[in-house]
């Protein structure tokens, strides 16, 4: 696996691929297309194993999302016909029929991994990108090399600005401690494996492999498989040729258990272990193995909480709280916003071969009024999307338009410039200068605007007209 740890988020940007549904639902193929689209993967769907091997699909495509149930098919029918004609096709198993018989056995015949519907998009994002992570692309790999430098600086600026300097001080000092363990605790989509590959790339295991895991993305029963490996029967449905663990991965870089809160509490005793003494056992072996890995960890909850209510292991608390950094939210970024979207917006260009040159004024001002509960990965979306609807050389109030529906109006202020002594009506006159304004935030949307002020429309279209005949 040469250089695929390395440059794994290179790839996520850049050499993503092909996917294909296989699910009988309409519903369900439409709803992951788009999601999935949204992501920057090609995605074709079908509704029966057989249309997968029509044709050159099977050929053209890397990754299939495969549900169980297909009418009077079976997928686990599909699934080794796959494996049998296209080995190198990675299947993602999605159904509705989730059991622990279901998952050994999907994972018996080959399967890349086994999901439960309904699972969350961010699911299912994060096992496709493990899927680019563990796949080679040889074809790829000089071209992915010779660009690595460049994105590094790039990716690096998102964590630049005056306030991360402190836990970028603090990172860089980890980063220099040699096997400490760091535990990064934010909210979601504040940057943490972002962060976490920092101190990876600032640390000595920097040519090693950085191999992070979502904790929340796999069923508990596999996690431990996953982590240290299995060999050869270890368990029903255990591969024939047995399968590394993510340790093994990792070996002389760094592992990141990402929402490390997650992790199944008969695993924290082991996983206990294994930080105190870098040793561990394949399932099914007898075979001590040592590892030489740093451990980082992160969570979007509150850990301390979590081991007050017998929820995570207080000894593996403090074993993982060696370096603690906090990741500060986008609400305290504020002054960073607009540099945070031109760093976007310069992603984003390159990746749709776009020319937008930024953002103007009045929307600048709407993303800085934004409370941003989603964080920088809530803003990093709005100006993906922005940048796709646009077509002038400027981002327009017009292009983030589409996405006020969500509720954020009531965020936005405004001012208003009365002269209270020389009005011989001020309270009417602070009326008109209100549902001016809004109107003007709306761009003249008078539904958007009654809902901001929250007041019926004919409640508006009333005040517009008395103001329109300069009385009240």
């Amino acid at each position: 696996m040469k250089m695929a740890n390395i440059i794994s988020h290179q790839r996520e940007t850049l050499v993503k691929p092909s996917l294909l549904i296989v699910d009988d639902d309409l519903m369900i193929r439409k709803t992951m297309t788009r999601i999935l689209k949204k992501e920057g993967y090609g995605v074709k769907s079908v509704s029966s194993g057989k249309e997968v091997f029509k044709g050159e699909l099977l050929a053209s495509t890397d990754v299939i999302l495969l549900d169980l149930q297909l009418g009077k098919e079976s997928g686990f029918d599909v699934l080794e016909k796959v494996r049998e004609l296209a080995p190198n096709v990675v299947v993602i198993v999605v159904t509705g029929y989730g059991d622990v018989s279901s998952a050994v056995e999907a994972m018996r015949k080959g399967a890349y991994q086994f999901i439960e519907k309904p699972a969350s998009s961010k699911t299912i994002i994060d096992i496709i990108k493990r899927v680019t992570f563990d796949t080679e692309l040889p074809d790829e790999e000089e071209k992915l090399q010779s660009i690595n430098i460049s994105l590094g600086k790039r990716r690096e600026q998102f964590l630049y600005g005056p306030s991360l300097n402190p836990t970028i001080k603090l990172a860089r000092k980890a980063a220099k401690a040699g096997d400490s363990t760091i535990l990064i605790q934010g909210p979601s989509g504040t940057g943490k494996e972002l962060l976490a590959r920092f101190i990876h790339g600032e640390s000595s295991r920097k040519d090693a492999p950085f191999v992070p895991i979502n904790c929340a993305a796999l069923p508990k029963e596999l996690m431990e498989s996953e982590l240290f490996g299995y060999d050869s029967g270890a368990f029903t449905g255990a591969r024939i040729k047995g399968k590394i663990g993510l340790v093994e991965q990792a070996e002389g870089g760094t592992l990141l258990l990402d929402e490390v809160g997650e992790l199944p509490h008969e695993l924290q005793t082991k996983f206990l272990r294994f930080l105190e003494t870098k040793e561990y056992y394949h399932l099914g072996s007898a075979e001590l193995r040592s590892s030489n890995v740093r451990i980082m960890a992160s969570t979007n909850s509150d850990l301390a909480l979590a081991v007050k209510e017998g929820r995570f292991r207080k000894d593996l608390y403090y074993r993982l709280n060696v370096v603690y950094i906090t990741m500060p939210t986008l609400a305290e970024r504020k002054d960073e916003i607009i540099r945070l979207a031109d760093y976007f917006l310069e992603v984003f260009n390159r990746k749709y071969n776009k020319h937008i040159k930024g953002f103007k004024e009045r929307v600048k001002a709407y993303l800085t009024a934004l409370p941003w509960d989603g964080n920088v990965r809530e803003l990093k979306n709005l100006v993906e999307r922005a940048i796709i609807i646009s077509d002038g050389n400027y981002i327009s109030f017009e292009d983030v338009d589409t996405q006020l529906s969500e509720g954020n109006f009531d965020i936005i202020k405004i001012n208003l410039n009365l002269d209270l002594l020389n009005s011989d009506n001020p309270l009417w006159e602070a009326r008109k200068e209100v549902i001016g304004k809004v109107l003007e935030v709306t761009n003249g949307n008078k539904s958007k605007a009654a809902k901001l002020l929250k007041i019926p429309r004919s409640t508006l279209r009333f005040y517009l007209k008395k103001g329109s005949e300069g009385e009240e």
